[in-house]
């Protein structure tokens, strides 16, 4: 066989192995990604914070998603808002509003039970990482610079008050309509009895413990959860604050209650109840792939539960058993 033949059969073979390996590859499958997209919860979203009025219930994260129901979770629908901000809380007002709030410093309202959104820009230099809803409607931010905004009308500015310290406010609660409570890093801890219109410097709380997140159930008993499973708690109006035994030392990132019984959620989903003795871990079927944040009462006899890597579902302590919302 000549040279010139067996250089052409050799290209023949060469050309033959990229076309058969070619024609050996699956074909592009779309349906995976299609199956996602029409899903409720994506195994990318990042849910942070939740909220409820009397007709619906919100649930916000990253990319700008907002989760709302006006059925106690039996049926949700699925809105993004435009430039995918990224959403770090959300609260309900007692007029119905619904507001959240981004880290790009922007105020989101709705109206309409979440249906439809408006943007406020917040004239800041800090970087804001929790808002509430006093009972008043008045609007209440906190942030770095241990920093507390104010405003009855975001698109009529804010008012600001600092201590002047580095640190960050990490959680705002209302407990009625003259008294509030604001805790941050380094456990910074204020109290006001006229409406915010003033705050109090307390005593910090134990170890500079860094709350990821506050509840008070009433003006003196209140509760925070930190790093390391820490839980801490008050009897009286914050000017002590004792550590509660629990079984866990993962993060704790959120507080809520169901039918006067107190829950913490956490790092790899852990799900505590507040017993006589401890807080111990509760079992749960749906096992997050990395946190939750946010405990919302959909009704009387179940929670709503949600966080990172599309973690949302209900938890009744009834039935000791979770469903997952992804309807």
């Amino acid at each position: 066989m000549s040279s010139t033949v067996i250089r052409i059969t050799r290209k023949f073979a060469c050309v033959m192995f990229v076309l058969l390996n070619m024609g050996c590859e699956a074909p592009l499958n779309l349906a995976g990604i299609e199956r996602e997209e029409s899903l409720i919860t994506h195994r990318f979203d990042q849910f942070q914070a939740s909220a409820r009025n009397q007709r619906s219930v919100i649930v916000v994260g990253s990319s700008g998603v907002i989760l709302s129901s006006a059925d106690n979770g039996e049926s949700w629908h699925r809105n993004e808002l435009q430039g995918k901000p990224t959403l770090v809380g959300v609260s309900a007002c007692t007029n119905g509003k619904f507001v959240a709030l981004s880290a790009e410093r922007q105020l989101w309202l709705s109206e309409d039970d979440g249906a439809n959104w408006q943007s406020h820009s917040i004239e800041t230099e800090e970087s804001l990482t929790t808002l509430t809803c006093a009972p008043d409607n008045t609007l209440w931010l906190g942030g770095s610079f241990s920093t507390l905004m104010s405003s009855q009308d975001p698109a009529k500015g804010w008012e600001t008050f600092s201590l002047g310290e580095d640190a960050m406010i990490t959680a705002i609660q209302f407990v009625d309509r003259q008294h509030a409570f604001a805790l941050g890093e380094f456990g910074l801890v204020l109290h006001s009895n006229n409406n915010g219109q003033n705050w109090q410097l307390m005593e910090p709380l134990p170890n500079e413990l860094y709350p990821q997140a506050a509840l008070f159930q009433s003006l003196e008993v209140g509760f925070v959860v930190g790093l390391n499973g820490k839980i801490l708690s008050t009897q009286d109006t914050g000017r002590s604050w004792v550590f509660e035994k629990t079984d866990t030392e993962k993060p704790l990132f959120g507080l809520g209650m169901l039918d006067g019984e107190l829950y913490a959620v956490g790092e790899n989903g852990v799900l505590l109840h507040r017993g006589k003795k401890q807080w111990m871990t509760i079992p749960h079927h749906n096992q997050a792939r990395s946190y939750l944040r946010s405990i919302q009462p959909l009704d009387e006899h179940q929670l709503l539960l949600a966080g990172g890597g599309g973690a949302m579902f209900s938890f009744s302590p009834e039935y000791s058993s979770t469903l997952l919302v992804t309807k």
